[in-house]
Protein backbone atom coordinates (compact mmCIF):
# COMPACT_ATOMS: atom_id res chain seq x y z
CA UNK A 1 0.00 0.00 0.00
CA UNK A 2 1.53 3.35 -1.10
CA UNK A 3 0.79 7.23 -2.18
CA UNK A 4 -2.15 7.70 0.84
CA UNK A 5 -3.97 4.23 0.19
CA UNK A 6 -6.16 2.79 3.04
CA UNK A 7 -8.01 -0.02 4.55
CA UNK A 8 -10.91 0.14 6.35
CA UNK A 9 -11.92 -3.20 7.94
CA UNK A 10 -12.64 -5.26 10.74
CA UNK A 11 -9.53 -7.32 10.01
CA UNK A 12 -6.95 -8.39 7.94
CA UNK A 13 -6.02 -11.88 7.56
CA UNK A 14 -2.56 -13.50 6.02
CA UNK A 15 -1.73 -16.62 5.52
CA UNK A 16 2.07 -15.84 5.28
CA UNK A 17 4.10 -15.80 8.20
CA UNK A 18 6.20 -13.11 6.71
CA UNK A 19 4.03 -10.44 6.48
CA UNK A 20 5.54 -6.94 7.16
CA UNK A 21 3.42 -3.71 7.57
CA UNK A 22 6.64 -1.55 7.71
CA UNK A 23 5.84 0.22 11.16
CA UNK A 24 2.08 0.37 10.53
CA UNK A 25 2.80 3.25 8.01
CA UNK A 26 -0.46 2.10 6.24
CA UNK A 27 -2.41 2.36 9.09
CA UNK A 28 -0.91 5.99 9.38
CA UNK A 29 -2.10 6.79 5.48
CA UNK A 30 -5.29 6.40 7.16
CA UNK A 31 -6.61 2.49 7.41
CA UNK A 32 -7.96 1.39 10.31
CA UNK A 33 -7.96 -2.31 10.60
CA UNK A 34 -9.52 -3.43 14.12
CA UNK A 35 -7.29 -6.85 14.21
CA UNK A 36 -4.86 -7.69 11.85
CA UNK A 37 -4.06 -11.89 11.77
CA UNK A 38 -0.98 -13.33 10.52
CA UNK A 39 0.34 -16.54 9.59
CA UNK A 40 -3.81 -18.15 9.47
CA UNK A 41 -4.05 -21.57 8.64
CA UNK A 42 -6.12 -21.16 6.26
CA UNK A 43 -8.84 -18.00 4.93
CA UNK A 44 -10.57 -19.36 1.94
CA UNK A 45 -14.27 -19.58 2.68
CA UNK A 46 -16.38 -22.30 1.27
CA UNK A 47 -17.87 -21.02 -2.33
CA UNK A 48 -20.74 -22.09 -4.09
CA UNK A 49 -20.86 -24.25 -6.71
CA UNK A 50 -20.19 -22.82 -10.12
CA UNK A 51 -22.83 -21.97 -11.93
CA UNK A 52 -23.64 -24.51 -14.86
CA UNK A 53 -23.54 -22.89 -18.33
CA UNK A 54 -23.02 -23.86 -21.83
CA UNK A 55 -20.52 -22.51 -23.69
CA UNK A 56 -22.02 -22.88 -27.50
CA UNK A 57 -23.94 -20.01 -26.20
CA UNK A 58 -21.69 -17.37 -25.17
CA UNK A 59 -21.17 -14.25 -27.27
CA UNK A 60 -19.49 -10.89 -27.05
CA UNK A 61 -21.38 -7.77 -26.35
CA UNK A 62 -21.50 -3.91 -25.34
CA UNK A 63 -18.85 -3.03 -28.28
CA UNK A 64 -21.50 -1.67 -30.45
CA UNK A 65 -20.92 1.98 -28.83
CA UNK A 66 -24.86 2.26 -28.98
CA UNK A 67 -26.53 1.94 -25.48
CA UNK A 68 -27.69 -1.58 -24.84
CA UNK A 69 -28.97 -3.72 -22.06
CA UNK A 70 -27.32 -6.81 -21.02
CA UNK A 71 -28.05 -9.85 -19.03
CA UNK A 72 -30.23 -13.06 -18.64
CA UNK A 73 -33.72 -13.36 -19.16
CA UNK A 74 -34.64 -13.66 -15.62
CA UNK A 75 -33.15 -12.62 -11.82
CA UNK A 76 -32.19 -16.52 -11.05
CA UNK A 77 -31.22 -17.61 -14.54
CA UNK A 78 -27.38 -17.51 -16.05
CA UNK A 79 -26.26 -15.38 -19.56
CA UNK A 80 -22.87 -16.31 -20.68
CA UNK A 81 -20.55 -13.44 -22.57
CA UNK A 82 -16.95 -14.51 -24.30
CA UNK A 83 -16.44 -10.70 -23.57
CA UNK A 84 -18.57 -8.28 -22.04
CA UNK A 85 -18.01 -4.20 -22.41
CA UNK A 86 -20.33 -2.24 -20.68
CA UNK A 87 -20.10 1.40 -21.13
CA UNK A 88 -18.11 1.24 -24.37
CA UNK A 89 -17.60 4.66 -26.32
CA UNK A 90 -19.26 5.91 -24.22
CA UNK A 91 -22.59 4.78 -24.04
CA UNK A 92 -25.19 4.50 -20.66
CA UNK A 93 -25.98 0.58 -20.70
CA UNK A 94 -28.31 -1.23 -18.48
CA UNK A 95 -27.60 -4.37 -16.31
CA UNK A 96 -30.42 -6.93 -15.61
CA UNK A 97 -30.31 -8.85 -12.46
CA UNK A 98 -29.35 -12.14 -12.37
CA UNK A 99 -25.99 -14.74 -13.18
CA UNK A 100 -23.42 -13.55 -15.52
CA UNK A 101 -20.97 -16.03 -16.84
CA UNK A 102 -17.83 -14.05 -18.52
CA UNK A 103 -15.08 -16.52 -20.60
CA UNK A 104 -13.02 -13.42 -21.44
CA UNK A 105 -12.75 -10.16 -20.75
CA UNK A 106 -15.09 -8.25 -18.07
CA UNK A 107 -14.39 -4.52 -18.83
CA UNK A 108 -16.61 -1.26 -17.57
CA UNK A 109 -15.38 1.67 -19.44
CA UNK A 110 -15.57 5.49 -18.96
CA UNK A 111 -19.38 6.58 -20.20
CA UNK A 112 -21.92 8.83 -20.87
CA UNK A 113 -21.94 11.40 -18.13
CA UNK A 114 -19.62 9.80 -16.10
CA UNK A 115 -22.37 6.84 -15.81
CA UNK A 116 -21.59 3.49 -17.46
CA UNK A 117 -24.58 1.74 -16.89
CA UNK A 118 -27.54 2.07 -15.04
CA UNK A 119 -28.78 -0.71 -12.90
CA UNK A 120 -26.94 -3.34 -11.86
CA UNK A 121 -28.85 -4.35 -8.73
CA UNK A 122 -29.34 -8.36 -8.03
CA UNK A 123 -25.92 -9.02 -10.21
CA UNK A 124 -23.16 -11.81 -9.71
CA UNK A 125 -20.17 -12.44 -11.50
CA UNK A 126 -18.59 -15.44 -12.71
CA UNK A 127 -15.51 -15.63 -14.21
CA UNK A 128 -14.57 -18.49 -15.79
CA UNK A 129 -10.32 -19.99 -15.95
CA UNK A 130 -10.16 -17.26 -18.82
CA UNK A 131 -12.01 -14.77 -17.74
CA UNK A 132 -10.79 -11.00 -16.84
CA UNK A 133 -12.57 -8.33 -14.55
CA UNK A 134 -10.86 -4.52 -15.54
CA UNK A 135 -12.85 -1.49 -14.22
CA UNK A 136 -11.73 1.37 -15.69
CA UNK A 137 -10.55 4.77 -14.67
CA UNK A 138 -13.49 6.95 -14.62
CA UNK A 139 -15.90 3.98 -15.00
CA UNK A 140 -18.82 5.12 -12.99
CA UNK A 141 -20.88 2.31 -12.05
CA UNK A 142 -23.33 1.11 -9.51
CA UNK A 143 -23.08 -2.67 -8.76
CA UNK A 144 -24.88 -4.67 -6.26
CA UNK A 145 -24.84 -7.91 -5.32
CA UNK A 146 -27.73 -9.99 -4.30
CA UNK A 147 -29.05 -8.72 -0.77
CA UNK A 148 -26.99 -6.12 -0.59
CA UNK A 149 -27.42 -2.50 0.35
CA UNK A 150 -27.90 -0.53 -3.21
CA UNK A 151 -26.43 2.88 -3.12
CA UNK A 152 -29.47 4.57 -2.08
CA UNK A 153 -29.70 2.52 0.98
CA UNK A 154 -32.52 -0.02 -0.16
CA UNK A 155 -31.87 -3.73 0.11
CA UNK A 156 -31.46 -5.99 -3.03
CA UNK A 157 -33.89 -8.61 -2.89
CA UNK A 158 -32.53 -12.40 -2.53
CA UNK A 159 -32.79 -13.61 -6.53
CA UNK A 160 -29.58 -15.01 -7.77
CA UNK A 161 -28.73 -17.88 -4.78
CA UNK A 162 -25.34 -16.48 -5.02
CA UNK A 163 -26.11 -13.29 -2.69
CA UNK A 164 -23.37 -11.38 -1.06
CA UNK A 165 -21.09 -12.39 -3.73
CA UNK A 166 -20.30 -9.87 -6.75
CA UNK A 167 -17.34 -11.49 -8.66
CA UNK A 168 -15.91 -14.67 -8.57
CA UNK A 169 -12.92 -15.58 -10.32
CA UNK A 170 -12.26 -19.44 -10.63
CA UNK A 171 -9.68 -20.89 -8.69
CA UNK A 172 -6.61 -21.36 -10.68
CA UNK A 173 -7.51 -18.14 -12.67
CA UNK A 174 -4.45 -16.01 -12.59
CA UNK A 175 -5.70 -12.55 -14.20
CA UNK A 176 -5.31 -9.59 -12.47
CA UNK A 177 -8.08 -7.90 -11.20
CA UNK A 178 -8.40 -4.31 -11.68
CA UNK A 179 -10.04 -1.78 -10.28
CA UNK A 180 -9.14 1.96 -11.32
CA UNK A 181 -10.43 5.52 -10.11
CA UNK A 182 -13.89 6.85 -10.51
CA UNK A 183 -15.80 9.36 -9.09
CA UNK A 184 -18.97 7.84 -7.76
CA UNK A 185 -18.24 4.24 -8.23
CA UNK A 186 -20.42 1.51 -5.77
CA UNK A 187 -19.56 -1.85 -5.82
CA UNK A 188 -21.37 -3.28 -2.53
CA UNK A 189 -20.56 -7.47 -2.40
CA UNK A 190 -18.04 -9.57 -1.75
CA UNK A 191 -14.99 -10.28 -4.44
CA UNK A 192 -13.30 -13.69 -4.32
CA UNK A 193 -10.37 -14.18 -6.76
CA UNK A 194 -8.21 -16.71 -4.73
CA UNK A 195 -5.39 -17.25 -7.25
CA UNK A 196 -5.57 -13.42 -8.30
CA UNK A 197 -3.65 -9.94 -7.18
CA UNK A 198 -6.49 -7.32 -7.02
CA UNK A 199 -5.02 -3.99 -7.81
CA UNK A 200 -7.00 -1.15 -6.68
CA UNK A 201 -5.49 2.38 -8.14
CA UNK A 202 -6.35 6.10 -8.49
CA UNK A 203 -9.57 6.05 -6.35
CA UNK A 204 -8.82 9.41 -4.30
CA UNK A 205 -12.49 9.82 -4.81
CA UNK A 206 -13.25 6.47 -5.36
CA UNK A 207 -14.79 4.11 -2.40
CA UNK A 208 -15.17 0.26 -2.99
CA UNK A 209 -17.09 -1.57 -0.32
CA UNK A 210 -16.23 -5.32 -0.67
CA UNK A 211 -15.45 -8.23 1.16
CA UNK A 212 -11.76 -9.66 -0.57
CA UNK A 213 -10.03 -13.08 -0.85
CA UNK A 214 -7.03 -12.64 -2.91
CA UNK A 215 -3.89 -14.08 -3.88
CA UNK A 216 -2.07 -10.68 -2.96
CA UNK A 217 -3.69 -7.22 -2.80
CA UNK A 218 -2.41 -3.91 -4.21
CA UNK A 219 -3.30 -0.25 -3.26
CA UNK A 220 -1.82 2.87 -4.60
CA UNK A 221 -2.62 6.19 -6.11
CA UNK A 222 -4.74 7.07 -3.57
CA UNK A 223 -7.21 4.31 -3.24
CA UNK A 224 -9.66 3.03 -0.63
CA UNK A 225 -11.04 -0.25 0.09
CA UNK A 226 -13.86 -0.84 2.98
CA UNK A 227 -14.68 -4.19 4.02
CA UNK A 228 -17.58 -4.68 6.30
CA UNK A 229 -20.30 -6.37 7.57
CA UNK A 230 -24.08 -5.08 7.14
CA UNK A 231 -26.72 -7.42 8.95
CA UNK A 232 -29.06 -6.77 5.75
CA UNK A 233 -26.87 -8.98 3.64
CA UNK A 234 -27.08 -12.96 3.32
CA UNK A 235 -24.30 -14.15 2.38
CA UNK A 236 -24.89 -18.09 3.14
CA UNK A 237 -22.14 -20.40 4.61
CA UNK A 238 -19.95 -17.32 3.58
CA UNK A 239 -18.25 -15.32 6.83
CA UNK A 240 -16.87 -12.13 5.45
CA UNK A 241 -16.39 -9.02 6.82
CA UNK A 242 -12.53 -8.59 6.28
CA UNK A 243 -9.77 -9.21 3.36
CA UNK A 244 -8.43 -11.88 3.12
CA UNK A 245 -4.81 -12.83 1.07
CA UNK A 246 -4.74 -16.38 0.56
CA UNK A 247 -0.20 -16.08 0.56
Amino acid sequence: MNDGSSINALSMGVVSTSWQDSGSNWINNGGNIQHNVTGAASCAPTMPTPPAYNPASCGAAGATGSAETFGPASATSVICYTNLFVGYNGVTDTLKPGIYVITGYLTFAYGANNVTNAGGNGVFFYLTSTGQLTIDNGANISLTAGGNLEADGKTTASSTGYDGILFYQQAGNTNPVTIQGGANSFLSGALYAPSANLNISNGSSTRVTLDVVAQTMSLYGGAQLNAGVDSNVDEGSLTFGHPRLLQ
